[in-house]
């Protein structure tokens, strides 16, 4: 499945909006990753996009935090769709000294576009023999196929993130609402 874009508005994430999105997404992450598999011992957020929510997610749960690179696009225009090559960074680094076999792993991205990112990722990390590996990202293409475990907002048009440049002046921008849920894949 592609992403969907009804190129009808520009979603913009403001600071306090994604404050209040990583509080209800470390309550979701809490109470359900604790039920299911005793909790998160380890976040890994996606570079670029995925830094912001990892270090937050981190610092909340009180966990070690380390990065993966990872890059869908080749550029940062606007309404790319996914070509499906997710380009990553060898796990011989940072992310192989701290993902030990048997960790409860959290993957932190800032948007669920296709899942390809969330694909490649994960299947990287699943040579390291992790228990878990779950995923919470802000947004959900609703064009994707893939679920994370945990979301914020599905979306059918292009979201920029407050770590991203500004959108153009003459762009019509409409800001994420506030959040009041999270939405969770629901595991058979």
């Amino acid at each position: 499945m592609s992403r969907i874009f009804e190129r009808r508005r520009l979603w913009r994430l403001d600071q306090p909006t994604f404050h209040a999105a990583t509080v209800l997404l470390t309550q979701a992450v809490v109470e359900h990753a604790g039920m299911l598999d005793g909790g998160v011992d380890l976040v890994i957020g996606v570079a670029r996009g995925g830094r912001a929510l990892g270090e937050t997610l981190a610092a909340s749960l009180g966990v070690p935090l380390c990065m993966i690179g990872a890059r869908h696009n080749l550029t940062d225009a606007r309404y790319l769709q996914g070509h499906g090559h997710v380009e990553i960074e060898p796990t011989s680094g940072t992310v192989a000294g701290t993902v030990a076999a048997g960790a409860r792993c959290l993957v932190a991205d800032d948007i669920c576009g296709t899942g390809a990112t969330l694909q490649a990722v994960t299947g990287e990390l699943e040579r390291l023999a992790p228990a878990t590996i779950r995923s919470c990202t802000l947004c959900r293409n609703e064009g994707s196929s893939l679920l994370p475990d945990w979301w914020v907002w599905d979306v059918r048009d292009w979201v920029v993130f407050p770590w991203e440049p500004p959108p153009p002046k003459d762009a019509a921008t409409v800001p994420l609402p506030n959040p009041t849920r999270i939405r969770m894949r629901r595991r058979s």
